[in-house]
Parts: C-alpha cells; structure tokens; sequence
C-alpha cells in the first residue's frame, strides 16, 4: 500500500518554507530587533511609582505587561487599566476627562489615543476630534469653533503642554488680539479668572443685557463704569451680590442727613439727581387747598420731615383766634382752601363724633368708621377717603368683594394704591412672592417646564424667556423632551447627541448601517431592553451562541462579538 506523505513535506512546501527563512533572516540582517520592537519606549515619568515601574521604559524587555497574545481573550487596554487605577475611576464620573471621551467614543480604546514606541521624550497623547464633548468638562466650544476666518480651532490652540491642564493666560493672549482695549479695562475690573464667570457659552458675554437680566441702566447709570458697582468682582457669584438700592451706593450723598430717610428712590430718578418728585399723598396728608403750592420749609421750618405732626393746630396756633373755645381741631370748622372759609355750623359739642349723629345715614356695608375720613362737612358729595386718616391699613377688610375670580390673595396695596384702582403693578418682592407656581400654573401652555417660572422668566414680562438648563437644575432630558423625538428615534439621553443650545447640529455616531436587514433605524431591534451600550444579533438572526461556536470553530478566540468580524453587516465572503 502506498504511504501519503505530510503535505507541508511536499516539495513546493520546502521551497517556500526555505523562502521564507530567507526573506525573515535578511529583514533581521537589516533592521535588527525593530521587526519585533518598534521603537523605543517613553521614559517620562510623573514620579508615582506603580509595581515598581515609574515610567513606560521600565517596562521595555517585558512586551506582555502591555500586548496581549493574539488568541488571548484579554486586550491591551485591560493592561492598562490594570496600571491607571485613577483612570478607571474617571470612567465612572462622565465630567471627568476620561468619562467624556467614552460618553462620545463608546469604541475607543485607550491606543487610539495613547502611542508608543517613539522614543523615550515621545508624545503619548494624540490629538483628540473636534467632535469631543467639551461641555462636560465644564466649558463649551460652541462660541470657540474658529480662530479666524480660515482656520477653525484645534485643541493645542488652548491646551500648550497637556490636555490635562489648560492656563487661562491663553484666553487673555487670545482675546487681546480681537479687542486688546477692551480685554485691558475688563481685566482691570474683574481680574483674569476668566472661567470664574464664562463657561464658553457667552453665559456673561456678547448675548448679555444689563436692563433686561438684572438692573435697568437708565439715565446717569447708564454712563457708570461697572467697577463702581462691583468693585472688587472677580467671579460670577461677586457680580450677583451688587446692591441694587440706591441708598447703598447714594447715602453718602445724602444732604438730608437722614432726616428723609433710606430709600432715595421715592423722591429721586436715575434720570438726574437733582430733577425730584415727592408725592406727599404717600405721607397721608395731601397737600392740596392753601397748602398746595408751599415750599417744604414752611411746615418743616426746622427740617424735621418724618414724625411732623399733621394737625392743623400745630401750624395755625398762632392764627386760633377762638382761644381753644372750640377745641384743637380746626378742620372742624374750616378747610384748606382758605382760612376765612367756614362750612362748619354745628354745636362744638357735637364736632368730634360724627357716628352720633350720622350713623343711620349710612348705606349698606359702608365704612364704619367716622364720617370725616372721607366727607366734609360742608356736603355728602363729593367724599374722598382718606386712608391714612382713617388708619385703614387691612385692604382685605373692606375690597375682598371687589376681587375677580382668581386673584391674588395679598393685600390690595401690593399692587393697587389709594387713589384709584387702576393703573395697577404688581411688585414680587414687596408681596413676598417667590413661588411663582401658586399663581401662575393656570398660566403655562401644554407640556410646560414643571418648575419654577423663575427658571426662565422674570417678574417684567413672560417673554422674552431664558431657560438656563444649569440654574434649573435639569439634567433628565427625556423628562422634557420625549415628545420631540421623530419616530424611530434613539431613546437615551438627548444630551448624548444635542446640546443646551440648539437642537440642530447634533452628533451621533454609529458605524454599523443603520438599515442592515431592513432595520429602518429602530435601534430596539439590536439594543434590547434600552441598553444602547450592548447588542444582540440574535433578535433577528435565528442561531444560538452554541450553534454559531460550532460553525465557527476554525475561528481562533471566537466570541458573540458579531461585528467585529462582520463590521457592515455581511458576510466574510460577500
């Protein structure tokens, strides 16, 4: 019987096997031990030693502690990590740089972007893509896309010397070539934290407006520099913490030494300082009669303005020609349109208690204090109610009943005053009101913000609105925004691919065809039960992990890992 022989013994398999030796043994004469190593490791070191290694050349006759065997399970980034305890932790935390990058590059592994092999002062980090999500380190690229022109920004244009560290110095270098007078005041105001109050955004930038986010810079403030308010601000919080009321800034001016009180603004505008309007009406005496037109000096001849005493007796004792026989109150008897008039007839005896007399002139649910609160004794009509007078300081005892129907439950005097009800203006801060929701739910349109109006609006008007996603504290997207998606949409979090700022453009990333097998971009077909960071084949593909081993077993280190050997969805042989 004749023998088979090896078929690597045949005689084209010598020849090629000679062959071979020959082109391994002349590269080697060539090239040395660089067909096996390279280059090269790096030999910097931050000076923390791990296992008693302080630097990547430590480790250069030990190839395996970083690459692993070809049919080993195991990959070379699980070397690595096995190194670099602090990075696994800043996988975890997706501000962190690391938890970043695998939040926009799931499939990045750490030689993507850590080299070798390039000699011992070597880079170990290459640049990263633009498309990296730089909000999630605390600071946007949405106003940083273009240096000029004709080049946009790259990462070493802000990051010199490591992506680990960056020196504002380089946003002072930068800026003072687009506007170098300005950056020069700006800096000489608030310092060169730039970060402490800018976070890419233009949160405090170009889109800011004084009047309509914080404090209206009307007449002479609209030509004060910003360091005599916020002296001193070197942060976004020191700015917030400016006084808005003018006594903070104006009692040092106060010619008045007190004796008109704090709040400059009830007699004084930002207009001018000098142009002043004081309505006496708020004091509760008008001046209206012969005591309209005087100067301040006749009654207040020794400026004494608050606590004057508003009878008429104190001014006109020396004008009572009666000798007290008529008791002290002059308005009994006389007006103030002029001394000499007289409208008062009745006994002395009865003057001081109008009820004793009129009590049954009054109509249903009339005021129930004196009469001289609101008529004269000349005639019923016309009656002005004085409310000071009348000590009337509970608006709801009286008004509840001319309330309409939801509205608010405060006193009236928060928005109405004494002479008429309308015009009418509602002040938050003087009714105390900072729950916005108690009033205004009734207000938001379907599918609003559930939060506090405050969030987004301010107390001058709805619109325009602002919503400041950070100051709310809103970082579950689909909780707002499920019912923007289109159909077939990715159900994880917006954030992943939008930002804050615009819906459009968004970033999303996914090698594999999207329409593999008539899929139609339903991402649940492959990633069941919400979990976009695995997959599964077999939702569609009819086999088990069992049957597809067996059929792959001239496949070394086979794993369920289909598209790593079947990247767009086809077979090895198609």
């Amino acid at each position: 019987m004749k023998r088979r022989r090896l078929g690597c013994f045949t005689t084209g398999g010598v020849i090629a096997l000679f062959f071979a030796l020959v082109v391994v043994g002349a590269s080697f004469a060539f090239t040395g031990n660089k067909m096996f190593n390279p280059g090269a490791l790096n030999a910097q070191s931050t000076g923390i030693e791990v296992g008693g290694v302080q630097s990547h050349a430590d480790l250069s006759d030990d190839c395996a502690a970083c690459h692993t065997a070809p049919w080993a399970s195991e990959k070379m980034t699980n070397r690595c990590l096995d190194c670099h305890q602090d990075v696994i932790e800043q996988l975890k935390d997706i501000s962190s740089l690391h938890g970043a990058v695998m939040s926009g590059f799931a499939e990045i592994d750490c030689k993507d972007c850590h080299t070798e092999h390039h000699g011992p002062e070597g880079k170990l980090t290459v640049i990263l893509s633009r498309d990296f999500p730089h909000e999630l380190v605390g600071f946007s690229l949405t106003a940083h896309r273009q240096i000029d022109w004709e080049r946009e920004v790259v990462c070493q244009d802000c990051h010199h010397d490591s992506f680990r560290n960056f020196e504002q110095v380089v946003c002072q270098n930068c800026h003072e070539q687009v506007d170098a007078e300005f950056m020069s005041t700006h800096n000489d105001f608030f310092g060169f934290d730039c970060m402490a109050c800018h976070d890419g955004i233009e949160t405090l930038g170009k889109d800011f407006d004084h009047n309509k986010m914080v404090f209206p810079l009307e007449g002479k403030h609209a030509d004060v520099a910003c360091d005599q308010c916020h002296a001193g601000a070197v942060k976004l919080a020191d700015l917030k913490q400016a006084p808005t009321a003018c006594e903070n800034c104006h009692l040092k001016d106060d010619v008045h030494t007190g004796a008109m009180g704090t709040q400059c603004g009830t007699c004084h505008s930002p207009v001018d300082w000098h142009q002043t309007t004081f309505d006496h009406t708020t004091t509760g005496f008008r001046l209206v009669g012969g005591h309209k037109g005087l100067n301040c000096d006749n009654c207040h001849i020794d400026k004494t303005y608050q606590g004057a005493d508003p009878a008429c007796i104190a001014c006109h004792a020396a004008d009572e020609p009666h000798n007290g026989q008529f008791g002290i109150d002059c308005a009994a008897c006389h007006v103030v349109t002029t001394w000499q008039e007289i409208h008062f007839t009745h006994d002395a005896s009865f003057a001081q208690d109008c009820q004793s007399c009129h009590a049954v002139d009054k109509p249903a649910n009339h005021y129930s204090g004196q009469c001289s609160a609101c008529h004269s004794t000349n005639a019923w009509k016309p009656a002005s109610f004085d409310h000071a007078v009348a000590g009337a300081t509970d608006c709801q005892s009286c008004h509840n009943a001319d309330k309409p129907a939801n509205h608010y439950n405060g006193q009236c005097s928060a928005c109405h005053s004494t002479n008429a009800w309308k015009p009418a203006s509602f002040n938050h801060q003087v009714a105390g009101a900072t729950d916005c929701q108690s009033c205004h739910s009734g207000d938001k349109p379907a599918n609003h913000f559930n939060g506090q109006c405050s969030a987004c609006h301010s107390t001058n008007a709805w619109k325009p609105a602002s919503f400041n996603h950070q100051v709310a504290g809103a970082t579950d997207c689909i909780s707002c925004h499920s019912g923007n998606k289109p159909a077939n949409h990715f159900d994880g979090q917006c954030s992943q691919c939008h930002s804050t700022n615009a819906w459009k453009p968004a970033s999303f990333k996914h090698d594999f065809p999207l329409n593999h097998g008539g899929a139609n971009s339903q991402c649940t077909l492959c990633h069941t039960n919400n979990n976009y960071n695995a997959y599964t084949c077999y939702g569609c593909h009819e086999h088990t992990v069992a049957n597809m081993k067996e059929k792959h077993k001239e496949v070394n280190n086979f794993s369920d890992n289909c598209i790593k050997c079947h990247p767009t969805g086809r077979n090895a042989g198609d």
